[in-house]
């Protein structure tokens, strides 16, 4: 093999033997240029870097769901809490005296975080300042409501809802006296924690004295056995607290903290620092475990982080392992090595730079970028290998080497991007910004192959990096050459064993189709978790005891004058929580909903409070003046309680429910039947939206499959374009399609049949199996191409290019299939799928390729009889 054919005989070969010639002449320099870069993008992940796990880090910013979201923040604060659950015999007074001092303890928590106050449009518009670009339209609109809901809270109560016309006998004035100053949103932002509640401060509203008291549950300690049991019977049977911050068996208690706004980061310290005060306060009948959605969002990347820190050494020593086995030098390992992980660093470093967040899809460029890096660097030490082999000296074996795989790793390059980059069509934020970042990796990954390698190689002195210096085959050569038997008939004319795999290949469609067909969309994070995980286990508990470990809410926005304070409004609510209370999973018909909090309740506690604690007229007063007067007495006792649920100038409100926490579609029913209630009971009195954290998600994994289909379509036409452009011809483009089409269907079939849901973890499996199978196409077509025009014949062309890039394919699939299976072994099962998912694809792609590639190939150029005798050619026949 020379020199100019491995160049690949045009002048994009020789530019890159050129550029090989180039690198090697200034290695110094280029060493110091990619210690200098890297330098930088080390610097950027340290002081930078942001990570982002939260529901909305995935939603569409301009989505309906995503916008009501932020309204509902702006008006009413974080959605989402933290949940300490202390089990025990909730009611002696052992137990409350440590669930007080519990409770002291976090209300004052003292965490040293730099983002309080912030949200993600702080972080988006920081971005985009950075990166020099306006604001987007939807990004403006919710500044400009913030701005309004801000200022608005400076208004004063009675000022803002003219209710001194509408009812007169003073009350108009009544409550312009009472308001006068108020701010129910002056509270101290200086700490940590928004809001807790337990029963320590449970909200207890009663009649004394003639006088409405808005107080708190244990104002008065008990002191008696007696009194310890009349604590127990109000907290286990009234609404305000049974399973809400005391079960209905009184032997668990909870303590829910809302903190402010603040970066996924400072969340996460602030997470761990509750659980260290948990840990400090637990003791023999006092067990404390600590959940809510901020929880599971700050267990589950401690967590994959963790797993993927193990994982992602235990791959490297396996695929340092096989590299090792290949190429029997160290100089055969450490430009893979130094490819791979200056393209993460450099990737990752990127990122920082632009202010684009880890989250939990982007979490898997690395594990993609090994697949990228060690592809690339294997097909160049492999053709390396071969020229060294056949006494070509050093520096021209690595020009030649990167002439010869110089153009299809460009094109593997090309193609990889185009597939990242239709992911910037995906309407989930976090995909379409991980597509970016990830096209920037693959160019990385190509660059550092042209300059590391070469640098590398070039002081190689004597190694023929694991060659036989006698020709004599080894394994790989022996398994290159038995794919190619197993559609290549031994008499000239037979076509038995293509036609065989062929068939094979058909029935293999169908069945992918049918399993395919079983696919579901299944999102249920905690179902990674392994049995035995506290975090698991405090939201199993939440969810049987305590009423559900997930929420959401209803935003309640009216224009009429009385606002909420408008009877006929607030009996068309009581009928809606009615409805959705009653609410069963369609499933197994068990109750899913189990706590509401709001006006509501506040009306509700006080006309029973006005009728001498009479459970009877626990309900909405019967009148307009009654309604009106319970509002204006609750107001002038508790403000502050009043705040949190209804904005100050009445016109808009919010009730938040408890809800089991299920996988994300199982939600959907709920949705539809909350949607059945607005239509019968509110109409149009208000305008009521659902949103929260069970929405967005449902919003969010309702475009998964979307945006899978749409990305893979965008992916799929042009790869398929650049085939044809690579190949120069329609046909052989077309024909290249079909074994990169193959592996994805059959993963997809894979996991319809094994019971794999498509979730957040591996909606980008179809995408990732289809660059991967590419990369082993062009490689293996573009070697074909040059060999049939050379040799003329279909036969010593299929077996040339086996020979040159069959091997490295070879190489490259048993190293990547290794590494991942590693993933395996992990603790989370979404990490332990995506290991033998990937791996089994990287098998189904290498068996595609290298068998039914060829049998289609002599499918649809049938043999030359001009060339049947391929033993004219030793070197090409075997």
């Amino acid at each position: 093999m020379t020199a100019d054919a491995s160049s690949g005989g045009h002048n994009g070969g020789l530019f890159f033997a050129r550029l090989g010639h180039l690198v090697i002449g200034n290695r110094l320099l280029v060493v110091a240029t990619l210690i200098i870069i890297s330098a930088f993008f080390i610097w950027q992940i340290k002081t930078e870097l942001q990570t982002d796990n939260s529901i909305e880090a995935f939603a569409n910013n301009q989505g309906e769901a995503n916008q009501l979201l932020e309204r509902l923040r702006d008006e009413f604060g974080r959605d989402d809490y933290y949940i300490v659950l202390a089990k025990g015999d909730v009611f002696t007074d052992s137990f409350l005296k440590k669930l007080h001092a519990l409770h002291a303890e976090l209300e004052i928590l003292s965490v040293d975080v730099s983002s309080l106050g912030e949200r993600k449009l702080d972080r988006d518009l920081r971005r985009w300042d950075k990166l020099g670009i306006s604001a987007p339209q939807h990004a403006e609109e919710q500044l400009e409501h913030r701005e309004q809901q801000s200022e608005a809270q400076n208004d004063t109560f009675g000022t803002a809802t003219g209710f001194g016309d509408g009812f007169g006998d003073g009350f108009g004035d009544g409550f312009d006296d009472v308001a006068e100053g108020d701010d129910w949103s002056g509270e101290d932002s200086g700490t940590v924690i928004d809001e807790i509640i337990s029963l320590v401060n449970a909200r207890h509203t009663h009649f004394e004295n003639d006088t409405l008291v808005v107080g708190e549950l244990l104002d008065d300690w008990p002191q008696s056995a007696k009194e310890y049991e009349d604590l127990r019977q109000i907290a286990t049977t009234e609404a305000a607290f049974q399973n809400r911050v005391v079960s209905s068996d009184g032997q668990l208690a909870s303590v829910i903290l809302r903190t402010q706004f603040m970066s996924e980061e400072d969340a996460a310290k602030v997470y761990r620092a509750i659980v260290n005060t948990a840990e400090r306060h637990k003791s023999e009948g006092f067990a404390l475990t600590v959940a809510g959605m901020p929880a599971m969002t700050v267990a589950l990347n401690d967590l994959m982080l963790s797993d993927l820190r193990v994982l992602l050494v235990t791959a490297w020593l396996t695929i340092l392992v096989l590299l090792i086995a290949i190429f029997r030098h160290p100089l055969g390992v450490v430009g893979p090595v130094l490819v791979v992980l200056l393209s993460v660093l450099w990737t990752v470093g990127m990122m920082a730079t632009l202010g684009f967040p880890m989250t939990m899809i982007s979490n898997i460029l690395p594990a993609f970028l090994i697949c990228v890096g060690v592809g690339d660097t294997v097909h160049l030490l492999s053709i390396y290998r071969a020229l060294r082999k056949n006494g070509v000296k050093n520096d021209d074996a690595i020009t030649a080497a990167m002439g010869a795989t110089g153009v299809p790793v460009l094109f593997t390059t090309i193609t990889t991007m185009l597939g990242l980059l239709s992911f910037r069509f995906a309407t989930m934020d976090a995909i379409a910004d991980m597509g970016l970042m990830g096209a920037w990796g693959v160019i990385s990954a190509l660059l550092l192959t042209f300059m590391i390698v070469p640098v590398v190689l070039s002081f190689n002195t004597k190694s023929l990096l694991g060659a036989s210096a006698t020709g004599k085959p080894d394994f790989l050569d022996h398994m290159v050459s038995w794919f190619n038997q197993l559609s290549r008939s031994p008499r000239p004319g037979a076509n038995g064993r293509r036609n065989a795999v062929l068939a094979a290949a058909v029935v293999i469609c169908v069945a992918a189709a049918i399993g395919g067909s079983r696919l579901r969309v299944w999102h249920n994070p905690l179902s990674w978790l392994p049995d035995d995980n506290s975090t698991l286990i405090a939201f199993d508990t939440l969810d049987k005891r305590l009423g559900g470990s997930a929420n959401f809410s209803l935003l309640i926005e009216t224009d009429n004058a009385a606002g909420i304070k408008d009877l006929q409004l607030i009996r068309a609510l009581e009928n809606l929580d009615d409805h959705i209370m009653r609410y069963r999973d369609p499933r197994d018909g068990r109750a899913v909903i189990g706590k509401s909090i709001g006006v509501l309740d506040i009306i509700r506690e006080t006309n029973r409070s006005l009728h001498h604690d009479d459970d009877e007229f626990y309900r909405v007063p019967e009148t307009q003046r009654g309604l009106f007067d319970a509002l204006f007495m609750f107001e002038n006792a508790g403000p502050e309680q009043l705040r949190r649920l209804v904005t100050n100038d009445f016109k808009k409100a919010v009730l938040t429910y408890s809800v089991v926490f299920m996988d994300a579609q199982a939600y959907a029913p709920l949705s539809d039947h909350i949607r059945v209630g607005l239509d019968k009971y509110v109409g149009n009195l208000a305008t009521v939206r659902p949103t929260g954290s069970v929405f967005t998600l449902l919003s969010v994994v309702g475009m998964l499959i979307a945006d899978m289909l749409r990305s893979f379509s965008i992916a799929f036409v042009a790869i398929t374009l650049m085939m044809v452009a690579l190949l120069r011809e329609l046909k052989l483009g077309v024909i290249a399609m079909i074994p990169n089409l193959l592996p994805v269907a059959m993963i997809l079939g894979t996991m319809g049949f094994g019971g794999v849901p498509i979730d957040m973890a591996n909606i980008l499996i179809a995408s990732i199996i289809l660059g991967l199978a590419v990369d082993d196409t062009i490689h293996f077509l573009h070697h074909y191409k040059h060999a049939r025009q050379r040799l003329g014949d279909t036969e010593q062309a299929i077996v040339m290019a086996l020979n040159q890039g069959g091997r490295a394919i070879v190489s490259t699939s048993i190293i990547l299939a290794a590494g991942f299976l590693v993933y395996t072994s992990a603790t989370m099962l979404n990490l332990v799928r995506f290991g033998w998912l990937i791996a089994l694809s990287i098998v189904y792609a290498l068996v595609i390729d290298l068998v039914v590639g060829p049998a289609l190939l002599r499918l649809l150029y049938p043999q030359d009889d001009t060339h049947q005798n391929t033993e004219t050619n030793p070197e090409h026949a075997r």
